[in-house]
């Protein structure tokens, strides 16, 4: 039994994925697949996000712009002290379209690393497979080297026995 199973499945680098390549189990692979998602940090929920947004908008004005020199900066000055009482009605209304981003967000970043791990194992396997077919290649080689020595035995044994067969029936 390997270390990684020993351990129920957690490796001692929680970082890697642990494949017992004598005995490939698939199902304790994805396990340990599952077990090193669900370690991942979390991104924010709806809730907090909603909590986050709810303590922005409690605060009527947002804080003073700095000082800017030109007609450029006083116009800007102008146009942020207009819109800074509807600032809680701007971020209200962006709420859904947040939310959406989120959740879009979180689906995209559940997707990329499934399949992030999905790709390590398919490369694992690839890598498996190339080593057994490498070890296939060589216990073939063994064989035919095996099987030509049993052939010139064979030939040997046959040669004996005609030679004997001749000298029994002379």
């Amino acid at each position: 039994m390997t270390e990684a199973k020993k351990n129920d499945g957690i490796p001692e680098n929680k970082g890697d994925i642990r494949i017992d390549y004598e005995d490939i189990d698939v199902a304790d692979i994805m396990a340990q697949i599952r077990k090193k998602i669900s370690r991942q940090p979390k991104r924010l929920s709806d809730e907090t996000a909603l909590e986050e947004l709810s303590l922005l908008t409690t605060v009527p004005f947002g804080p003073e712009p700095k000082e800017a020199v030109g007609a450029k900066a006083k116009l800007k000055r102008v146009l942020l002290r207009i819109m800074r009482p509807l600032t809680p009605i701007m971020k209200v209304m962006i709420l859904p379209v947040y939310q959406e981003l989120c959740g879009r967000l979180d689906y995209v970043e559940k997707k990329t690393n499934r399949n992030a791990e999905y790709t390590k194992l398919l490369h694992n396997l690839s890598h498996n497979l190339v080593v057994e077919m490498t070890k296939l290649k060589i216990e073939l080689e063994n064989l035919k080297v095996k099987i030509r020595i049993l052939e010139k035995d064979f030939e040997f044994l046959r040669g004996k026995e005609k030679a004997l067969e001749k000298k029994v029936f002379q």
